[in-house]
């Protein structure tokens, strides 16, 4: 947020507008950021149950396909 607010006001046509937004949603989020963790959290487990409870004692497995869907879904 410190290199945003320092640096976002530089961004040339719409730095000057975008900037206060983002600073402000960041802020909005950050007093519901638990509920949005719990949210993403809950909705990730309900879409794969299947391979959750596949690999539930494969530990590496688990990790390894854990990465995956965050490096594929960021």
């Amino acid at each position: 947020m410190i290199s945003t607010f320092l640096l976002g006001w530089w961004g040339i046509p719409f730095g000057i507008f975008r900037t206060p937004i983002a600073l402000i949603a960041n802020l909005n989020d950050s007093k519901n950021r638990e509920a949005i963790s719990e949210e993403i959290i809950t909705s990730f487990a309900i879409n794969n149950v299947g391979e959750l409870r596949t690999n539930w004692e494969k530990e590496n497995d688990l990790v390894e396909f854990i990465n995956h869907w965050n490096k594929f879904n960021s």
